[in-house]
């Protein structure tokens, strides 16, 4: 006899158990009523009562159509609160647990538990069978068959033998996955949890190798765009909006560098135990979890980001070049608790990164629907735990991020002055652009504002920006040793240069005895200091280069150096920087976009008596004559040194004087 059989046999004798288990449990009204639940291991809690609200009559059983006592508690502050479901007459009928239905005999859950066992009524619907007790003493199933489907059961809870052991009409247990082949793969995988009454949740996987988290975002919008149009128009499904509609062109990319063979290259050298380089649809398998890893809600409010924001402006030297966002403050005040949280040794190396969409960023841009894995990493690595754990660490982490997130190239500032004028100031990020092209900015811009506003001519060649970066042609590797001198340099803790960033080196901090004066030399007074060179130096006038930079450059060095007195022993030094554009090989465009300025100057060969005497003046005219004549036979090999021996003498010199702008707009700095 099976169980099929025996079931049958026994639908009398079940109904009878019924009826005296409701006369038993439920009241005169017909509602069930209790004083504790009938649990499973992993529902039940120590001290059960302290946490646990109970209602008579609360809900009605999801199998009878009775109201049964309700019983409300939460396991853990980690676990969401329990409720049990069915009420305790099914409950002790089928000995199943009120708020998961396990089997309690077989530990199995009660999909598992009946499938296998194969318990049905012929077609004819049943709310309950033939006990447990009965089915375990008649049929056929033996005790150890019994103890391997346990067993079964819990060493591969999440293994192909459940989902065979479960397959059944109308029965799925499998999980979100993807299911991967050869050539196919699961793009998306979505898992919808319904909560009666209080709403749902929905669970996206996305496949990281075909498409990032702004798609399958974009996916759900169109999906419940779609459900809001069925329910409040009509059952036909309308097209999607240009926002919500997935552009698929993959001719839209125009890889001109060779990033994608790059790219791949690199995935295929990755062999980290979990990354293996060959070419496939797997995904990365997710990092394991440590014991001590700790899931946390930390909830910022608005003027909690503020207050952030406010003290980052108080104690950073110079905010208003960081970018101070909500995300920048956000997570530098995370990660900067984190690792003070870490705690240990604070020399041990740490990194953090974010990833952006760079959709819009490449040349040409992606439209803003472009259906793809457009995201790529940004971080900071190599930096010590010290660097965050003090009292400045999470300044530190703003600027650090600030210069990721995004730097401005160019800043402006127009001050009115009624009835007087305007000032235009301008800030140039140095190492995006150069004066020269924030000149032409404003030229272009004047420009503009010269014409009829109704409208928009282009702008003429000269003032028209040359954006094309396969000009410059470096067969000299100049381009690795500048970098390499970058990371090298550290002047007293301002320039970290291992940080790779687009943080703007820090001005220096002015003295108490800086002065600011503005100085004017008449076309007059430089043909009488012009003159005077030509009657006192003693090389011919001819061989020197006596233009207006030279001589005018050279008087007020002398005087700034006559003006600071002291030790007349002591090195000093002054520069300028040069336009390379047209001295290049091959020579770039006068437009060109960019900063190709390069430093000359007397580095720490002299000393500030050579230039306060009576000949100084004429001593400073040729050394800087020579300087300028030098620029057009000045190889391109000899710039990297040029670059460091100039970087190296700011630590070492005590009086420096720089150049700075056109020769009619002279911008003397020195360091006291």
């Amino acid at each position: 006899m099976d169980i099929t059989e025996l079931s049958c046999n026994h639908d009398e004798e079940a109904e009878e158990e019924e009826k005296k288990m409701i006369q038993k449990y439920h009241k005169f009204n017909g509602c069930e009523q209790s004083q504790f639940p009938i649990l499973c291991q992993s529902c039940f809690c120590d001290n059960l009562y302290l946490r646990m609200v109970i209602a008579d009559y609360k809900i009605e059983c999801k199998v009878r159509t009775w109201f049964f006592t309700v019983f409300r508690w939460q396991p853990s502050r980690t676990e969401r609160y329990k409720k049990p479901d069915i009420c305790q007459t099914y409950s002790k009928l089928k000995n199943r647990c009120q708020v998961c239905l396990l089997d309690l005999e077989k530990g199995l859950p009660v999909q598992v538990s009946d499938t296998a066992f194969n318990i049905t009524t012929h077609g004819k619907e049943k709310h309950f069978s033939a006990t447990e007790e009965d089915i375990n003493h008649k049929s056929t199933i033996l005790e150890n068959e019994k103890d391997q489907l346990r067993k079964l059961y819990l060493e591969d809870l999440r293994g192909q033998n459940l989902q065979r052991l479960a397959a059944s009409d109308g029965l799925s247990m499998e999980k979100t996955k993807f299911q991967v082949e050869s050539k196919h793969t699961t793009v998306l995988s979505l898992q919808i949890t319904l909560f009666p009454d209080q709403g749902f949740s929905i669970g996206v996987a996305a496949h990281h190798g075909v498409l990032d988290g702004k798609m399958s975002t974009m996916f759900v919008k169109a999906w419940a765009h779609l459900c809001k149009q069925h329910l409040e128009e009509t059952t036909v499904l309308f097209s999607l909006p240009e926002t919500l509609t997935p552009s698929l062109d993959r001719s839209l990319i125009k890889d001109t560098t060779g990033l994608d063979e790059q790219m791949l290259n690199i995935v295929r050298s990755l062999k980290q135990g979990k990354l293996i380089g060959s070419r496939s649809l797997n995904s990365t398998p997710a990092s394991e979890r440590g014991d001590d890893v700790v899931f946390a809600t930390l909830v910022l409010s608005r003027g909690d980001v503020e207050r952030l924001r406010e003290r980052v402006k108080n104690e950073s030297p110079d905010p208003s070049q960081l970018h101070l966002s909500t995300f920048v403050i956000s997570y530098a005040y995370m990660w900067t608790c984190l690792v003070k949280a870490r705690g240990g040794d604070m020399e041990r190396s740490v990194s953090f990164l974010f990833v952006g969409d760079f959709r819009e960023r490449l040349d040409p841009p992606l439209p803003a629907t472009y259906f793809g894995n457009c995201m790529f990493p940004a971080g900071s690595y190599d930096n010590t735990a010290a660097e965050f754990a003090g009292e400045g660490g999470f300044v530190a982490a703003v600027e650090i991020l600030s210069g990721l997130v995004r730097a401005t190239v160019l800043s402006l500032q127009i001050t009115l002055f009624p009835g007087q004028g305007f000032s235009i100031g301008v800030a140039a990020h140095h190492a995006v652009l150069d004066g020269k092209t924030s000149t032409m900015f404003v030229k272009a811009w004047a420009h503009t504002c010269k014409r009829d506003n109704t409208v928009v001519a282009p702008l003429p060649e000269t003032l028209t920006p040359s954006l094309d970066r396969s000009l410059i042609k470096d067969t000299t590797g100049l381009d690795e040793q500048m970098l390499k001198i970058v990371r090298a340099l550290n002047d007293d803790g301002r320039i970290v240069g291992r940080r790779r960033n687009l943080s703007s080196i820090p001005a220096w901090e002015r003295g108490d005895d800086g002065v600011f004066a503005t100085l004017v030399l008449s076309r007059g007074d430089v043909e009488r200091l012009r003159e005077r060179v030509e009657n006192e130096s003693s090389s011919p006038s001819e061989l020197l280069h006596l233009s207006t930079l030279v001589v005018a450059y050279a008087y007020v060095w002398t005087c700034l150096v006559k003006a600071r007195g002291g030790d007349m022993e002591r090195p000093v030094s002054f520069l300028f920087v040069a336009d390379f554009r047209e001295r290049l090989d091959p020579p770039l465009p006068a437009t060109y976009f960019g900063n190709c300025m390069f430093p000359a100057g007397c580095f720490n060969s002299k000393t500030a008596g050579d230039f306060a005497g009576e000949g100084g003046f004429v001593s400073a005219v040729e050394i800087l004559s020579g300087l300028v004549k030098g620029l057009s036979s000045r190889k391109i090999e000899t710039i990297a040194e040029e670059f460091k021996i100039g970087f190296d003498c700011v630590g070492v010199t005590s009086h420096l004087g720089s150049l700075a702008g056109s020769t009619r707009r002279l911008k003397n700095t020195f360091k006291l």
